[in-house]
């Protein structure tokens, strides 16, 4: 799966969970002006590649002969948070950022998210607690706010290009 396919399911999920519409659910850095109305900002915080933990030849002629071009294909699996920030015009009651957060976290394992997850090869793991975290706009608005922070993995797979190189000989000849 690529990092897009990953941060689409990740969006998807908390679109349906909350009900927030899409466009008012973005990712940090996006861009563009204020949502009207309860909106959530998405940002990967921490991303931990593990990197390829293991290759494999794939696509090679058999039998291998030298010079042949081969595909080595190494997999491995990635561990990343997300933080969400969910900004909302309550500050309690079923339409605050706590219950938004709230209930957001409790879909994680529900079977159709997990069903979407998988799909998308991310798993869900830890779903910290939602915190309250109000905040003031412009020193005078009063801005209600929650966070939480979700740990995700994903597998992960790259492929690259090579040749097979069945002997060298060296001649012992050293040039500058």
């Amino acid at each position: 799966m690529t990092w897009n396919t990953t941060l689409t399911a990740l969006q998807a999920w908390v679109v349906s969970a909350t009900g927030i519409a899409t466009g008012n659910v973005r990712w940090s850095g996006q861009g563009g002006t204020r949502a009207v109305g309860p909106w959530i900002s998405l940002n990967v915080i921490a991303d931990n590649p593990a990197g390829p933990t293991w290759f494999d030849i794939e696509d090679a002629d058999e039998p291998v002969v030298a010079g042949a071009e081969i595909n080595y294909k190494g997999r491995g699996s990635s561990t990343g948070t997300l933080s969400i920030q969910c900004f909302a015009g309550a500050a309690v009651g079923e339409s605050s950022s706590v219950a938004i957060l709230r209930n957001l976290r409790a879909s994680a394992s529900s079977p159709a998210t997990r069903a979407a997850m998988v799909l998308a090869g991310v798993g869900l793991g830890t779903i910290g607690p939602v915190q309250d975290s109000p905040g003031l706009i412009n020193t005078t608005n009063f801005e209600p706010r929650a966070m939480l922070n979700v740990t995700f993995f994903t597998a992960e797979e790259s492929t690259i290009a090579g040749t097979y190189i069945e002997t060298v000989e060296v001649d012992g000849t050293v040039t500058s």
